[in-house]
């Protein structure tokens, strides 16, 4: 098994994640803001415990999501506004893609990080699910 480098490199993207989360909820007055960014925080805690003990998230019951690909066709302005709800989703979209991104580079170190694979997989998939049924929906 590989997995001298695969999980410390997952936990670190997971970090940085948790870091510009935790920096926007410090900038924001809006609640609904903060609501939405300790809800990340969360399951990228939630995965960093999972693989430092070496547990794996097992299936959590909900429905599948439907991988919506609804941002990608928009460009996340250079100044995001933290006080948006509409630009703060715009952004974890962006982030978790990219952190999908960067997971799967690491993925062929070893299989044990394969579950955390799918399971970022399922956070940028909810990210795009809010971001479609609060911003795009609303304008329709």
């Amino acid at each position: 098994m590989k997995s001298s480098s695969s999980i410390p490199d997952l936990v670190k993207i997971q970090e940085a994640l948790i870091s510009e989360y935790s920096e926007m909820k410090e900038r924001t007055s809006m609640q609904n803001v903060v609501f939405f960014l300790d809800s990340f925080i969360r399951e990228h805690e939630e995965i960093i415990s999972n693989a430092k003990s070496g547990r794996l998230k097992g299936s959590s019951g909900k429905p599948a999501l439907k991988h919506l690909e609804v941002t990608t066709h928009l460009k996340e302005p250079e100044k995001m506004d933290v006080n948006s709800l509409q630009s703060v989703l715009l952004h974890i979209c962006k982030v978790e893609e990219a952190a999908m991104n960067q997971i799967n580079l690491i993925k062929g170190t070893g299989e044990e990080i394969l579950p955390y694979v799918e399971w970022q997989e399922r956070i940028h998939e909810e990210a795009e699910n809010l971001y479609h049924r609060f911003i795009e929906s609303a304008a329709l």
